[in-house]
């Protein structure tokens, strides 16, 4: 099973997908999750473009994903690692500083609650119940948390932690609109720009 999610900055779950049973290909797993499938059809409610604090430059709002993810306006995802020039160098660290925060996420769960530390040995209705119910709970204890637990937690976390997002390591056919590519272009400039740093 595969777990997809997407946090908050203040490192909560606001969506969660408990997908793909068994070996299903990396590249198609997004694809075929309900989450894929309400964000390629627009059904997420995501919010409307907005300009970048501080500047004039309108973006639409989006998810960070890995290279297995596909590249459009409201998903974005690294250059491929080859022969880099500097502004693109800073997207891709930009990208890498912002899913650290579902990486923490994923990583004070686990911490949490053991279970996850090794393999479920249920089956896959009692698996995804399990799953869920933990993200609700670690949820409402995150919340609930004072600030100076919460820094501590984070803290241990990420001094201790050896823990990276599962890299899928089939890239995505690359069907990429001139829209898409024109919102990344926008928003590594911005990253290289002086208000961007």
């Amino acid at each position: 099973m595969n777990l997809l999610c997407v946090a908050d900055a203040n490192l909560c779950f606001t969506l969660i997908d408990v997908v793909a049973y068994g070996r299903e290909n990396d590249s198609s797993v997004f694809s075929n999750s309900s989450f894929g499938k309400a964000f390629s059809s627009g059904d997420l409610n995501v919010p409307p473009m907005r300009n970048i604090p501080g500047t004039s430059i309108s973006m639409p709002l989006y998810f960070v994903g890995d290279k297995a993810f596909p590249l459009k306006p409201n998903l974005m995802r690294p250059f491929p690692r080859r022969e880099l020039d500097f502004a693109e160098t800073v997207f891709n660290g930009k990208l890498s500083s912002k899913r650290r925060t579902i990486e923490c996420t994923f990583g004070l769960l686990t911490k949490k609650f053991g279970i996850f530390q090794k393999a479920f040995e249920t089956n896959v209705e009692v698996t995804e119940c399990t799953i869920k119910s933990a993200c609700v709970v670690y949820n409402y204890i995150r919340k609930t948390q004072t600030t100076k637990i919460k820094r501590r937690e984070e803290e241990i976390w990420n001094k201790n932690s050896k823990m990276s997002l599962l890299q899928l390591n089939t890239p995505l056919a690359l069907d990429i609109s001139t829209e898409t590519l024109q919102v990344r272009e926008k928003l590594k400039n911005y990253f290289v720009s002086v208000l961007g740093r």
